[in-house]
C-alpha cells in the first residue's frame, strides 16, 4: 500500500509525505510570526513539522500549534544600545559573537541530522541553517542590508549578503514581485541572488475576517515590540501620554509574555502583557487604528488586516526607519514619527484613520501557498 494515514480523514501519497524543519531568527518575534501561516499551510497539506527554536519564541508556536514537536536551538541574543546614536556601533561590536551563532547552527544541525531524517529545511534569516544533503530554503525579506553609511558601504554589504543567501538551494523573499513592494528597495534591490523567488506576504493573520462593526470611535490598539531597552523606553512615553489622552480610549499590548503591570491602570485604558491570535484579532476589530513599531511582519499584519497605522520605528534601526517612510509615502493612512517627536495628543488629532486606501496597495497580492514548492 502507497499511502499513510495522517489522521482519521485525510490520506496522504506516502512519496509526497515529508519531513520539514523550520528554524526562525530570534531577532524580534516576527521572524517567528511569519512563520505561523508556513507551518500552517504545510500541516494542512499532511506534512511533518518540527521548529528549531527556544523561549518567548517556542511559548508563542505551542499557543498556535498545541502538537508542534519544538527542539531547542539557542538564539543569538543580540543586546542593543539605549540610544540611537549607539545602535550600529552596538550591532558592529557583536559582529563576532553572530559569526559564532551561525558557526554554532550550522553544527547543531549537522549533529542532529545523523540522527534525524527530514526532507526540507527552511530558514528564516538563520545563515548557518543548512545542509548540503537536504533542499535548504532560507527566507528573508531583506536582501539590500541598510547600513545608513551611504551607497558604497550597501553595495558592499549587497555582494556579502547575497553570498550568504546563495549558500542555500532557494532563497524565498517575503514581499511582491511587482516594485516596489512593501519592503521597497530591502527585497527589490539592483541585484537579486540567482536562487531567488518572490513568494508574498506572510502573516499570522492571514486568514482573519475583521467584523468592524465592533470598532469603537477613538479607540486605539497599541502594540510593542521590538529590542530591549528601547522597547521599555516607548512603552514608558506611551504609558504616559495615554493616561492623559482621556478622550480616547486604548488597548495596551505589552509584547511581554508573563510580564504584569505595576501601578494603578486608568478606566480608560486596558493593558495585556501578551494576547493569543484569537484574542488578537478581537482587538484589531475594536481599533480605530494601530500605533506601533514598523517592524516588516507587523507591516504585512495591518495589510492583510487592512488596519490603518502610526508608525513609531525603532531609533537607530535603519530597516524600520526606511520602512516606515517607504510605506507612508504609498499608502495614506501609514504615517510615522521619530520616537522623541512622539506626541499623541497632537499626532491623533491630526490623522484622518478613516481614510482607508491599503486596498489600492493590495490589488497585487501573491498567495505564498500558490507559489512555494517542495
Amino acid at each position: 500500500m502507497n499511502r499513510i494515514f495522517l489522521n482519521k480523514t485525510k490520506l496522504i501519497h506516502k512519496e509526497q509525505y515529508k519531513r520539514i524543519l523550520i528554524a526562525p531568527l530570534d531577532w524580534g518575534l516576527g521572524h517567528t510570526t511569519r512563520c505561523i501561516p508556513l507551518i500552517r499551510h504545510l500541516k494542512a497539506l499532511g506534512h511533518a513539522v518540527v521548529v528549531a527554536t527556544e523561549g518567548v519564541s517556542a511559548q508563542i508556536l505551542k499557543e498556535n500549534f498545541t502538537d508542534l514537536e519544538i527542539i531547542n536551538l539557542k538564539g543569538y541574543h543580540i543586546n542593543y544600545s539605549k540610544r540611537k546614536s549607539g545602535f550600529s556601533l552596538k550591532i558592529i561590536a557583536q559582529l563576532p559573537k553572530i559569526f559564532k551563532a551561525i558557526q554554532n547552527e550550522n553544527k547543531f544541525l549537522e549533529q542532529y541530522l545523523l540522527n534525524n531524517n527530514f526532507d526540507l529545511i527552511i530558514s528564516d534569516n538563520r545563515y548557518g541553517f543548512y545542509s548540503s544533503k537536504i533542499k535548504s530554503v532560507i527566507l528573508t525579506h531583506q536582501i539590500q542590508i541598510l547600513s545608513g553609511k551611504g551607497k558604497f558601504i550597501d553595495a558592499i554589504l549587497r555582494k556579502i549578503h547575497k553570498n550568504r543567501l546563495e549558500k542555500f538551494d532557494e532563497c524565498w523573499i517575503v514581499d511582491q514581485s511587482k516594485q516596489p513592494g512593501l519592503s521597497g528597495v530591502l527585497a527589490h534591490p539592483k541585484e537579486l541572488p540567482s536562487n531567488h523567488k518572490y513568494i508574498g506576504w506572510l502573516s499570522q493573520l492571514d486568514d482573519s475576517a475583521l467584523k468592524l462593526e465592533n470598532q469603537k470611535n477613538k479607540h486605539f490598539l497599541i502594540l510593542l515590540s521590538g529590542p530591549e531597552p528601547m522597547r521599555s523606553q516607548l512603552e514608558e512615553a506611551l504609558w504616559r501620554q495615554c493616561s492623559n489622552l482621556k478622550d480616547y480610549t486604548f488597548s495596551f499590548v505589552s509584547g511581554k509574555p508573563n510580564i504584569k503591570k505595576s501601578g494603578d491602570i486608568p478606566e480608560h485604558i486596558e493593558w495585556f502583557s501578551h494576547l493569543t491570535r484569537e484574542a488578537l484579532i478581537k482587538e484589531f476589530e475594536k481599533a480605530t487604528a494601530v500605533i506601533c513599531r514598523s517592524g516588516y511582519s507587523t507591516l504585512m499584519d495591518l495589510m492583510f488586516l487592512k488596519r490603518p497605522a502610526l508608525l513609531i520605528p525603532t531609533p537607530g534601526q535603519t530597516e524600520q526607519e526606511y520602512l516606515a517612510k517607504h510605506v507612508s509615502e504609498n499608502i495614506q493612512t501609514f504615517k510615522w514619527v521619530h520616537q522623541k517627536k512622539l506626541n499623541l495628543e497632537v499626532q491623533l488629532g491630526a490623522f484622518n484613520f478613516q481614510n482607508n486606501d491599503v486596498n489600492t496597495f493590495q490589488k497585487n497580492i501573491i498567495d505564498f501557498r500558490k507559489i512555494i514548492s517542495l
